[in-house]
Parts: structure tokens; sequence; C-alpha cells
């Protein structure tokens, strides 16, 4: 009886395509993907729509592929509902998702679905396109089969994560039409991977185009990628975070500060993991640099990003040295060995261990004299006035902010208005430190919804947030590395004047990009 479905199922295929005028062999609408099935084989289909072609759905036809399921599955691009209803499975056409019956579109008015919604407990909430939807359903089963790995093995979900975050979460929000920011860039980046499937479709002076060469071309480009990824990050990231983890809980021994790790075998994939450990562990005093061995036997130090994927530094390395090489560098530093530092102080070189580890000793030591300043002392533009944590520089324990005083209407006259909040709170939440963290965290986490009219610079740290009393250093940090990351609500401080700052940064903001969250923050304020 299965064989006879099978047959009935195969011809009726055939008869739909030949109603609608359409050839099975050398058609645009059924073509294999590669191989030949053998003639007992089931014909499987993997239905898609014709036209244009995307990133989204070349990477879910990439992924279905790899499945045993799929794996000598026909590409069916059409747009008639008759023949879609005949594909086994059915990704970015047809305007269902339906995962029980195999439908996977997302272009329609009712799809709000993110991997946060799939799989609660997630973080991400980007709108899934056809790539995303594949990966949320299948994505566990398409890694656990290239890298022949069990679903339970250690770090797979650590690397399932991954590869949705750095590899296909772009992908999503490029498809749905979503900014990487809210403010326009300051240069295009037309090299992604999206970009160059996009190239691959035939010219609009086609007069007869044929997409089924140019959708070939973009499966095998888009399944090199992402074959490299995986393999990537299976091979070379997710191996490293046992290194970074050794090299923290020995960073000690490198330095009484505990502010330098050691990698001892080389430069590893450490920006990444090192972020996530300082969370995980709880980790106060931040690690400022990280010093290890190149593949010529050169040493390197390197700063530490604000986020792994930022070019803020917590601090670089010292300003007089930036830009300079070798004797004119010697020179100035006193350091032997020293080669260079980049002009942006984010990285050094010396020929010995002990000279990249005193160029991170006294970066640091520079850096604490410097005057700690707010983001937003150098974000409006117009001349604003920082303000510092009070307390001596070694003592800074019993730190407490100081504020210029002006009144409310002067600061927001003048778009100053955020450098103001701690003078706003009220005096029995001023004295609360917990209210004062949270005023430091919202605030900072409501620089990424200011538009490109109000700012002049994007500075996160002009100056280094190194003596800051750890409390606030890290509720800053949490502020400006991810929105809905300071955990508490307004409420938590009903009497704070600091609600009047954001309720004034958010009656400067387009409803388009308030998001849910501030959105409820706005509810719980007195309005």
């Amino acid at each position: 009886m299965k064989s006879l479905f099978v047959c009935v199922r195969y011809f009726l295929k055939l008869e739909i395509m030949s109603r609608n005028g359409l050839r099975h062999k050398g058609s645009d609408v059924v073509r294999r993907l590669s191989g030949t099935a053998s003639a007992s084989a089931p014909v499987v289909s993997i239905g898609t729509h014709d036209g244009k072609f995307h990133c989204d759905e070349v990477l879910a036809c990439v992924m279905l592929r790899q499945l045993p399921q799929y794996s000598n599955a026909q590409i069916v691009r059409t747009r008639d509902e008759e023949i879609l209803k005949t594909c086994e499975i059915v990704i970015d056409v047809g305007s269902v998702y339906d995962p029980v019956n195999f439908r996977f579109d997302h272009h329609q008015k009712s799809f709000t679905h993110s991997m946060s919604t799939i799989h609660p407990g997630k973080p991400w909430t980007t709108k899934l396109s056809s790539a995303g939807l594949v990966y949320a359903h299948f994505g566990r089963d398409v890694l656990a089969h290239i890298l022949d790995m069990s679903k339970d093995d250690e770090g797979f979900e650590q690397l399932y994560d991954k590869i949705y975050e750095d590899f296909i979460e772009a992908i999503d929000a490029v498809d749905n039409g979503i900014s990487l920011n809210e403010q326009s860039m300051r240069y295009k980046v037309t090299t992604t991977l999206p970009h160059r499937v996009s190239y691959l479709n035939p010219s609009w002076k086609d007069k007869n185009p044929d997409a089924w060469p140019a959708f070939q071309r973009a499966l095998a480009l888009v399944g090199e990628e992402f074959f490299d990824r995986v393999h990537y990050y299976a091979d070379d990231w997710l191996e490293s975070f046992n290194v970074v983890r050794e090299a923290m809980d020995s960073r000690f021994e490198v330095d009484p500060s505990g502010q330098i790790v050691e990698f001892v075998n080389g430069g590893v994939p450490w920006k990444d993991h090192l972020a996530k450990l300082e969370k995980s562990l709880d980790i106060e005093t931040p690690i400022l640099f990280v010093i290890f061995p190149d593949e010529k036997g050169m040493w390197r130090v390197q700063g530490v990003p604000v986020e792994p994927e930022s070019f803020a530094l917590r601090a670089p390395l010292k300003k007089e040295w930036r830009g300079l090489r070798l004797k004119e560098l010697e020179e100035i530093s006193g350091i032997p060995t020293i080669q260079f530092v980049h002009a942006n102080g984010f990285i050094g070189g010396a020929a010995e261990r002990e000279s990249v580890l005193k160029m991170a000793r006294e970066s640091i030591i520079s850096a604490k004299t410097d005057i700690i300043t707010s983001p937003f002392g150098y974000f409006f533009g117009i001349p604003s006035r920082k303000y510092v944590m009070g307390g001596p520089l070694d003592g800074h324990s019993e730190a407490t902010p100081r504020i210029f005083q002006e009144s409310l209407m002067d600061r927001i006259q003048k778009l100053d208005f955020l450098n103001a909040f701690f003078y706003l709170m009220d005096p029995k939440d001023s004295e609360n430190e917990e209210c004062q963290l949270l005023t430091i965290c919202y605030a900072h986490e409501a620089l990424h919804y200011l538009p490109k009219s109000m700012v002049r610079f994007y500075g996160i740290f002009s100056g280094n947030l190194i003596q800051l009393p750890p409390k606030f250093r890290k509720a800053i940090f949490e502020g400006i590395s991810s929105t809905a990351s300071c955990g508490k609500s307004y409420e938590t401080c009903p009497q704070s004047g600091f609600s009047l700052i954001i309720k004034t940064l958010l009656a400067f903001l387009p409803d388009s990009i308030k998001n849910e969250n501030f959105r409820k923050r706005k509810q719980a304020m007195y309005m």
C-alpha cells in the first residue's frame, strides 16, 4: 500500500504540473539539487517560492538537505498552491506556519515568532525568516548530522545557540527588514552573505531569465559558508572555551590585579567566552588585557572590548605609545623589545613576554589617572558637562556620585538631561544604592534608543571605568551591553526622580523604536 501511495502521489504531482503547463524535466519549477534518485526511491520535494531568491530560503534548503529524509529532495520553486500541496515540506511561501504539517512561511501578518517564542528561555527576539524557522525546528538534528555529535554531548547546546546568534539571526533580520540599528550607518556594508546571494539573481536586463542555474550557485555559496562556520564553531570556538576558562582561573598568577589574562599557547577565540565567563563567574574586577604569543613567536597584548564585537575598549594601551613603532616607541616607553602599538591602542607587540606584561601593567596605571566620565558627557552635540564618581582613586569603595546643580528644565533645554539623573533622585532613593544602580543601568540602556538627530558621537567610554566601584561599573556594562538587562522594575524605587529623565527621553523617541520593554516600563511610571 505504501508503494502504491508513493506512486499515486508522484503521478498526481506530474498531472498538476502538466495541467499548469509545466514540464517535469528541464523546468524551473522542479529541479533536483544534485545526484540522481534511484528508480524505487520515494520522490520527496521541498517547496519554496519562484522568482527572485533570497538568502533565507536558500539556507533553509541547504540545512534541510543535510537530513536523511531530505538528502535527495527535489526543489519545487513555485507559488502555485496546488503544486505546493504535493510537497513534503514548504518553506518561505504559502502564508502558513504549521510545523505539524511542515509548512514554514513567515510573511503572513499573523506570524510574530522568534527563537524566544519557539524555544522559551532563548534570548533572541528577532522575527524569524524561513532560515530561522528551519533552524528552530530542525537545527539540532542538522548540527548533529553534520558533526556526528549527539545532542546530549557537552557543549552541543552552546554550539546551537552560537550558530544562531552569529550566523542565522542576521539572515532573519535582513529578510524581515530589521535594521542593525536605528541610526544611519557611517559606511555601507555590501559583502554580507545576503548581499552576495542577492547578486546571484538574474539581471533585470535578461529578457528570458532562467533562475535555476543562479539558484544552484546560491546553494553552493551558502552551503559552503554554512559548513565552514559550523565546523569553525565546533572545532575552534567551542574547544577554546576550556582554554579561556583555565586562563581566567589562573589570572592572579599572571598579575596580582587579576586584570590580565595570559593564553600561553597562543591566541584563541576568547572575546565571547571571556564576556560570558565574567558574568557567570560573577567577576567584579574587570579583565582589561590579554597577552599571548603569536604564530611567529612574538608576544601580543590586546585590550578587552566593552562588548565582544565592539571597538570600544575597557582600557586602551597608553596614549603616548599609540601609532609608534620600534626604536621611537622603545625610547618613549622605556620598555625593551617593544615593537608596536596600534594607533587606536587596542593591540601592541613585543619580542618578550615580560615586555607585553609591562605594557599592560603601565596602561592600567595610566587609565587609573584618567577622569572617569559617563558616555553622556560625550554623547550630545553641545558642550556637555561630565559627571564623575567622587572619592579617592584608590579608596573608591565609599565613592558617591558628584553632580552639577542645575535645574531639570535647564538640562532638558540643553539636551543634557541625562547627566542630571542623580540630581533628580528623591533624597530617600538617592541614599539607596540599589536605586542608584538601577538608575545608572537604565540610563545607559537608553542610549540604544536615541535617534541620530540627537547624537553627535556614540563614544561608549572616553575615559575608563576601572576606578569605579565594581557595582557601579557592572550596572553601566549591563545597561550598555544588552537592552532589557537591568533586571528590575521602576517600581523598585517609586520616588526616584530618574523616572522623569526616562519619561523625557521617551518623549523624544519615535514610536517605531520604542520596544516592548520600554513600553512596559513606561506604563510602570507615573505618567
